[in-house]
């Protein structure tokens, strides 16, 4: 795969609703742990970020800032408006 999918929600909201094959990941989940977590995930890799509203995951994708671009990602993408609000992708 090229792009890895992380959903930015607590785990109850998975039950109502998911991408299939998405990572989740706690909505404070910072650089650090990302890159001790998935280190293996970057290099050549489009990073995409999605919640269910659109505000916890534009607030993770900013404080992961360039961080996981130095490691080899390609690109970090936010779905704006969130995976229930008639969603359009947008790169950050």
């Amino acid at each position: 795969h090229t792009v890895v999918v992380f959903n930015v929600r607590e785990p109850k909201k998975l039950e109502v609703s998911s991408i299939e094959d998405a990572i989740q990941l706690m909505p404070s989940t910072d650089s650090v742990e990302l890159i001790e977590d998935y280190n293996d995930l970057f290099e050549g890799k489009k990073f995409v970020f999605y919640c269910s509203v659109g505000r916890r995951s534009p607030a993770l994708v900013s404080r992961l800032g360039n961080a996981t671009l130095t490691l080899g990602a390609q690109s970090l993408q936010n779905l704006i408006s969130g995976f229930l609000g008639g969603s359009t992708w947008a790169i950050n």
